[in-house]
């Protein structure tokens, strides 16, 4: 319960700063919103299916944008050496690993949720049949992906021109589950049913599995040297 208490206790942190400022989820919607621009002028709208072009670019938009959201998971601690007096107030460090990754994920969800229809809208297509399968197979692969980025950027705070370290670590690791986010997403809109992602789904939910204990453990002993 201890640890559960604490795990709300960052993340409220993070969001209340957040809601505050308003800096990273409008900075992740502006960056996604500009590459889905760049898409709706690089194709000919009446002779382009969304279904074809419509997984890799939310995956694009929410990957890069994501990057943007993660580097800042950690970044205002980085300021007054605020990650040890989360350590010196929370028991357990992997409270604040999950705190951290949970108010991220939230972070970058609301983005996603202004993101879609502004997708629907200038690819004019209807998301609405096929947003309950969609908005699943979006929150189990942007979890994962969230998991994984935020053990990077806690483990590149400290290190000189992190933030350039970050991109990298992260797309390379996170290559499994983008392809099957976009998978997933192609099934998805295809069939109109969350059964279209087929084994995609199932595979974004094991990654996820394996890669939130994998942080979990690797957290503590990353922080500590």
């Amino acid at each position: 319960m201890n640890t559960l208490r604490s795990i709300f206790l960052v993340a409220g942190k993070d969001l209340r700063s957040e809601i505050r400022s308003g800096r990273n989820i409008i900075t992740v919607l502006f960056f996604a919103l500009v590459v889905l621009i760049i898409f709706h002028f690089a194709f000919d709208l009446a002779d382009v299916d969304f279904t074809t072009v419509g997984p890799g670019l939310i995956w694009v938009a929410i990957s890069f944008a994501g990057i943007l959201s993660l580097q800042s998971s950690f970044a205002r601690e980085g300021d007054r050496d605020g990650l040890s007096g989360l350590l010196l107030s929370c028991a357990d460090p992997t409270a604040i690993y999950l705190g951290k990754a949970f108010s991220a994920l939230v972070s970058l969800l609301v983005a996603e949720a202004f993101f879609l229809p502004a997708a629907a809208l200038l690819f004019n297509t209807d998301l609405r049949p096929v947003m309950v399968p969609l908005a699943t197979v979006v929150v189990i692969h942007t979890a994962g992906y969230v998991a994984v980025g935020t053990l990077f950027s806690a483990m590149t705070l400290k290190v000189r021109r992190g933030h350039l370290l970050l991109p990298v670590l992260q797309l390379t690791v996170t290559i499994p589950l983008l392809m099957s986010a976009v998978k997933a997403t192609s099934g998805v809109l295809v069939t109109g049913t969350l059964a279209g992602a087929g084994i995609w789904l199932r595979v974004g939910i094991v990654y996820d599995i394996i890669f939130l204990v994998a942080a979990s453990l690797l957290f503590e002993p990353l922080i500590e040297d």
